[in-house]
């Protein structure tokens, strides 16, 4: 059995952004009210035990912790990016450096996650990692086009829901018609 909630955002209609505060480690249902929000969906890799993330994160044009080369370490499942444009724009590519995220502020929203799903209409072939193999509650983003974002969310873990593989998940996503997409959170949280 599976739990699956899909939300699709139309963004000629609504607005799509990252909202984090390194200062509160609080849940997307704490944090949802404090910006407007009408939906919210985690995403990211974090330190579990102690908190903050640990991977890229620009929100708003302000990049949360200045010292990027350092904190930020990538690893074999951090193989993607989210860019938001103007709250209007979505693109889920491959990995770049943190410094050509730091030089591109026409991006006003940037989040390293992954691994990357799926890459113009492909399913990507995953490093095999606990992460990849191993069936996990999940979220993912994913785009059909420029004006069509879908947000999964899928249960895992308990007797209603088993969780799925990212292998499962990417099917899911192209099940829904993404041309690209990319896991935002599952496996550690």
């Amino acid at each position: 059995p599976q739990n699956i909630n899909v939300l699709i955002v139309t963004l000629h209609k609504r607005r799509i952004s990252c909202h984090y505060n390194p200062l509160e480690n609080s849940p997307v249902s704490r944090q949802a009210p404090s910006v407007n929000a009408i939906a919210a969906v985690n995403g990211g890799f974090f330190n579990v035990k102690n908190g903050g993330s640990v991977t890229y994160i620009k929100t708003d044009n302000k990049i949360v912790d200045s010292d990027t080369a350092k904190k930020w370490l990538r690893n074999a499942n951090m193989t993607g990016c989210v860019l938001i444009k103007s709250g209007k724009e979505i693109l889920i590519q491959q990995i770049k450096s943190n410094s050509w995220y730091d030089n591109h502020p026409e991006y006003s929203d940037v989040i390293v996650t992954g691994p990357l799903l799926i890459r113009d209409g492909i399913i990507i072939e995953l490093p095999q990692t606990s992460l990849v193999t191993n069936k996990h509650p999940r979220t993912a983003i994913g785009t059909r086009n420029s004006r069509k974002v879908i947000l999964v969310t899928l249960d895992g873990r308990t007797s209603e829901a088993a969780g799925m593989t990212l292998t499962e998940l990417s099917r899911l996503m192209l099940l829904f018609r993404c041309k690209n997409a990319i896991n935002l959170d599952g496996g550690g949280s």
